[in-house]
């Protein structure tokens, strides 16, 4: 499994619509849109990637952090 994904900045859909059929992301973190936008990382050609690896290991903490 690749750790990033290139797309473009306003496919963001498109990028839950893939990362959900890697792993279920909760509600919650969907609504995030600043956490998702954090792991996209602009190259120097104008395009993003998506470091998805990045993006759940953050989620992970967040939902561990707020079961409390």
């Amino acid at each position: 499994m690749r750790d990033e994904i290139n797309v473009s900045a306003v496919d963001i859909d498109g990028v839950l619509k893939y990362l959900e059929m890697l792993e279920s992301i909760p509600d919650m973190m969907k609504a995030k849109g600043d956490r998702l936008k954090a792991g996209m990382i602009c190259r120097d050609d104008g395009a993003y990637k998506f470091d998805y690896k990045s993006f759940y290991e953050a989620n992970r903490i967040y939902l561990t952090s707020n079961q409390k």
